[in-house]
């Protein structure tokens, strides 16, 4: 027997129709699907073949007890072919049993789904030499199955995404991009907001508000992690170290002019950007101004100023 008790202004009766005589909604698992069954087939090859190979059967009979093994007739099918896709991707070998490869075990580290792992392996192999990739980047971030949040372009917007194109398509990351077509808000957000655009201006502009914007910073800072990891795997390091300095510049919201004096404590990128204006650039720069010069400076002060010369003389 089962007891509920259900607390409720006024009457009780139209809860207790919906909650506890009403027909149950259906559950439906998400594990068997095609993105979610290639994570958890790699995760359990990975964590369970340490010291031997782990047979298809053991990996059937793994998924057969969860809830969407026991709810599912097609389950070894669908194991059988996301199995087929991890050897495609060389993620897994299968010589009496499953292990993962090297490359599979960094993919199962990074948590992202081996196919995106894969693709993003192919746009970096086939990546255009010769010049920055920014532009490139975050178009391809903000079209991973892993990206969110998906803000269509408005009619609106989409001039002004036509000109940021046509000004960046240099920036192309791989040969068969079309930086033409896929435009999302977030995309322009974030080609605004690594410029050093205001709050104040991309609400009023694009009707994008501080949560909206640490939102995707955050989601687009994590996927430039995992993008930077596999180029690395692959030792790229041009691509990592433009990666590096991208997720800098989506941290702190700056043109990467002003990355060198956004990493002191209590400069931001509002700071940053009074201090260039003043011909201080670099630590170098700040190193050389006296005390009562810096803290003279608009938003600065006599304490900002303090704690940014004690800075730079500990680096020193």
């Amino acid at each position: 027997d089962c007891e509920s008790i259900i607390c409720a202004k006024g009457s009780p009766n139209q809860y207790l129709e919906h909650y506890v005589d009403g027909i149950p909604e259906s559950l439906e698992s998400q594990i068997l699907e095609e993105s979610s069954l290639r994570i958890h087939l790699l995760g359990l090859i990975a964590t369970s073949s340490t010291f031997s190979a782990i047979s298809e059967e053991k990996i059937n009979e793994f998924f057969s007890q969860t809830f969407g093994g026991l709810s599912d007739g097609k389950l070894e099918g669908k194991i059988s072919e996301r199995l087929r896709e991890l050897k495609t991707y060389d993620m897994i070998t299968d010589e009496g049993g499953f292990k993962p490869t090297k490359f599979g075990q960094k993919v199962f580290w990074l948590r992202i789904d081996p196919k995106t792992a894969f693709d993003i392996t192919a746009h970096l192999e086939d990546y255009v030499k010769g010049n920055k990739h920014t532009f490139g980047f975050l178009h391809m971030i903000t079209n991973l199955p892993e990206f969110y949040p998906q803000f269509g372009v408005t009619e609106k917007l989409e001039e002004k995404m036509e000109e940021i194109h046509d000004n960046f398509k240099h920036e192309k990351l791989y040969a068969e991009q079309k930086l033409d077509h896929d435009w999302t808000k977030s995309l322009l957000i974030l080609h605004h907001w690594i410029d050093g655009m205001t709050y104040s201006t991309m609400s009023e502009e694009f009707n994008a508000e501080p949560g909206d914007i640490f939102q995707i910073r955050q989601n687009t800072e994590r996927l430039a992690y995992i993008i930077r990891e596999i180029a690395r795997f692959w030792k790229n390091q041009v691509l990592a170290d433009e990666l590096d300095t991208l997720r800098q510049r989506i941290r702190h919201g700056v043109p990467e002019k002003y990355l060198d004096l956004v990493k002191i404590k209590n400069v931001g990128r509002v700071r940053a950007k009074i201090l260039y204006k003043y011909n201080f650039h670099d630590r170098v720069d700040l190193k050389k101004a006296t005390l009562e010069k810096l803290a003279a400076i608009d938003k600065i002060g006599m304490t900002i100023a303090k704690s940014i010369k004690l800075q730079i003389e500990k680096v020193g």
